[in-house]
């Protein structure tokens, strides 16, 4: 499979300076969103086959990339809240 040359930019972005968006409560939407969508992709890439599956303790298998998924959603539907560093003000915060 053939990855368009803006993937690894956009994933080592989404990887090192979005969660400093999303901690220091500046752009923490779109911080999360890329987050989320960087999931996404990991999962989908690196870990379809474990998908349904379970571990040997009978939890979900990717119980850690589901938690950072929807943790992203939640942050992206939320928002940071009104001790961020940008405020409860803008649509990005």
């Amino acid at each position: 499979m053939a990855c368009p040359a803006s993937s690894p930019i956009s994933s080592t972005w989404a990887k090192s300076s979005a969660p400093l968006l999303v901690i220091l409560g500046i752009y923490s939407r779109l911080g999360a969103l890329f987050i989320f969508l960087n999931m996404i992709v990991a999962i989908l890439l690196a870990h379809a086959g474990q998908l349904f599956s379970t571990n040997q303790q009978g939890g979900w298998a990717l119980e850690l990339q589901g938690m950072f998924l929807f943790g992203a959603l939640a942050v992206a539907f939320m928002g940071a809240g009104r001790f961020s560093l940008g405020g409860s003000g803008g649509r990005w915060n």
